[in-house]
Parts: structure tokens; C-alpha cells; sequence
């Protein structure tokens, strides 16, 4: 089930081991993750790719 969309997911995201079913919902999964690290003070680069 999808994270985002509450849809079937057919991927799972490598880094955060989410699933997703769009591209979109991919894209949303990413800018929230590197939203959180900034907010905790974490630099791993640009994980939104």
C-alpha cells in the first residue's frame, strides 16, 4: 500500500524503505525525508534524486 496514496504500491523506495505507487508520491516520500534530516540538523547531500 502505497504511503502516500493509499494506492497498490509497486516500488519501494531503497533509502527510506517506503512504498510508493507514482512518481509523484516518490518525489513527496524524498522531500519530506530530506526536510526531516534538515530539521534534525543531518546533511546527506540531495537524497531527493
Amino acid at each position: 500500500m502505497c504511503s502516500v496514496t493509499s494506492r497498490p504500491a509497486k516500488y519501494k523506495d531503497p533509502l527510506t524503505d517506503l512504498p510508493y505507487a507514482t512518481p509523484g508520491a516518490f518525489k513527496l516520500i524524498r522531500e519530506k525525508y530530506t526536510e526531516f534530516l534538515r530539521k534534525k540538523g543531518i546533511d546527506y547531500g540531495n537524497v531527493e534524486d
